[in-house]
Parts: structure tokens; sequence; C-alpha cells
């Protein structure tokens, strides 16, 4: 507080001159101020990186695919459903046919028993 009144009442005195040129800054604030300049450089570049325009997406110059019109005349839709069911319909009786080659002959299965039973009755004969 005396300091402050000796300004307040002499503030051109030797005393006074000599402070204001040695202007002495002690070491902590040195620190402070280099931290604060670290951390404001730190936020100048988060703000560039946040307000910099993304680039443009690069697209691929290709042609455009050409589609099929949406609004199809009735008479078309009706020949394809018709070729559609054309081709259910012969699957349908396809599929109820049997197989040529998957028939076999009733004689030919029991003649196939026949000889797995009497190969069966050996290999039980046969003392081991």
């Amino acid at each position: 507080m005396f300091h402050w009144l000796h300004h307040l009442l002499n503030p051109h005195c030797e005393q006074c001159r000599d402070e204001t040129k040695d202007n002495r800054v002690c070491p902590t604030c040195e620190v402070y101020k280099y931290q604060l300049e670290q951390a404001n450089i730190q936020i100048d570049k988060l703000v560039g990186k946040i307000t910099e325009k993304p680039a443009p997406p690069i697209i691929n110059q290709q042609p455009p695919q050409l589609t099929r019109p949406r609004a199809m005349p009735w008479a078309v839709r009706r020949q394809m459903l018709e070729a559609e069911d054309r081709k259910k319909a012969e699957s349908i009786r396809n599929a109820a046919k049997p197989d040529a080659s998957a028939v076999v002959d009733v004689s030919d299965l029991e003649k196939e028993m026949d000889l797995a039973a009497e190969n069966r009755n050996a290999a039980e004969s046969k003392p081991a």
C-alpha cells in the first residue's frame, strides 16, 4: 500500500525510474507466457482444421446406365407373366414324371436282397 501511495504522490522519482528501466519479470511469468502462446497456437490449428472446406469427392466419370422404363404397357407385362407361368408349369410337369434311370425293377431288388441275405448267412455260418 505504501508503494502505491508513493507512486501516487511522487510518480517521477529516481527509484520509480529505475524500476521501470529494469522492468524485471519473474521466471514463472515467462513460463506462463510460453505455455499460453503454445496453447493459442494449438487452438488456432484446431480452428483452422475445423473451418477448412473438405476436398470435393472424386466422381467416377462413367456413362449413366440405361434403365428400363417404369411404366410398362399391359400387353408386354402380360406376355412376361405368361412366359413365367409356362416355365413354372413345365417345371411342375417335369417334377411329377419319375426319372427313367431311377426306375428299378422289383425283381432286381429281390435278387439283390437275396444275395445280401446269402452273403450274411454265409459269413455267420463260417467259424472264426
